[in-house]
């Protein structure tokens, strides 16, 4: 953890590699080389934290949550932490009010038939720990993984938002019962989208498409698409390479930011106009 105020990091926690773990199975910075042919530190993607300061920690390859407790002055000690199934590799997480952990798992299959494993949604209870349910992309081009990344869910646990990089889309789940999600709407976005950022009234969500060099925003309560926004400079709008990941809005709700990996920047967003103001070096 990191003050804000100065800059200054304030605690830290290293995890021990984990010898002849499977490599990230796809998505950013994924390789091709055999499944146990590198050592994994047993950490991913997602990242989550709850209002009662207890930070999440997706465990891709170790097929786990990290559970971390977040003291007052910014100190991390380690709480346990929440097993997946085995093969899940979890990566986005997203939390609730209800105290549900929501856990986008990108899981390759294996080598053998990877029609065996789906990409998946569990929704876990931060309490005790245990597995409520999940939703399975089962029928996914023949159950192979979409490789759902990025994951928002609403504070009430009615709905939550998944970006699939595979398949260009973000599902919408119906999480009401947390036991029997349901799927309610696929949008298609853009391409290979990897982040979602829900505003902070939760009537947008705001879709990083990396391949598409684009940011969509949608509408919660209709689930519709209602802006897109292509983020490359105005000198290059032809020229793919932007690559948006990470979002961020301030806390103004005004001004919004997006990293561009292949940039080496951060785009500035005017929400209001849906406007590029510029970009950040970095």
């Amino acid at each position: 953890s990191t003050r804000t105020s100065d800059g200054k990091g304030v605690s830290q926690i290293a995890f021990s590699n984990i010898a002849s773990a499977p490599l990230a199975p796809g998505g950013e910075g994924a390789t091709h080389e055999p499944t146990g042919s590198r050592a994994s530190n047993g950490l991913y993607y997602g990242l989550a934290i709850s209002r009662s300061g207890v930070v999440y920690a997706a465990q891709g390859a170790h097929d786990a949550v990290a559970v971390l407790k977040l003291g007052q002055d910014g100190t991390l000690t380690r709480d346990g932490t929440i097993p997946t199934r085995k093969t899940d590799f979890p990566a986005g997480l997203a939390m609730d009010d209800r105290g549900r952990l929501y856990v986008a798992n990108n899981a390759s299959g294996n080598p053998v038939d990877p029609r065996k494993l789906s990409g998946s949604v569990a929704i876990y209870d931060c309490a005790t720990k245990k597995e409520l349910g999940r939703y399975v992309f089962s029928a996914s081009h023949e159950g192979t993984s979409n490789f759902p990344l990025g994951i928002a869910a609403l504070r009430d646990g009615s709905k939550a938002y998944v970006a699939a990089e595979r398949d260009d889309a973000v599902y919408v789940l119906d999480t009401r019962d947390p036991a029997r999600p349901t799927l309610l709407k696929t949008l298609s976005t853009g391409a290979h989208p990897v982040a979602v950022l829900l505003s902070k009234d939760q009537r947008q969500l705001f879709v990083s498409n990396s391949l598409s060099d684009t940011i969509s925003v949608v509408d919660t309560a209709s689930d519709r698409i209602i802006a897109t926004l292509l983020c490359r400079p105005r000198m290059a709008r032809d020229v793919p390479g932007v690559t948006p990941l990470g979002l961020a809005i301030s806390p103004e709700q005004k001004p919004r930011i997006a990293a561009r990996g292949d940039m080496n920047a951060i785009a500035v967003i005017d929400l209001k106009d849906m406007e590029l103001l510029g970009y950040i070096p970095a």
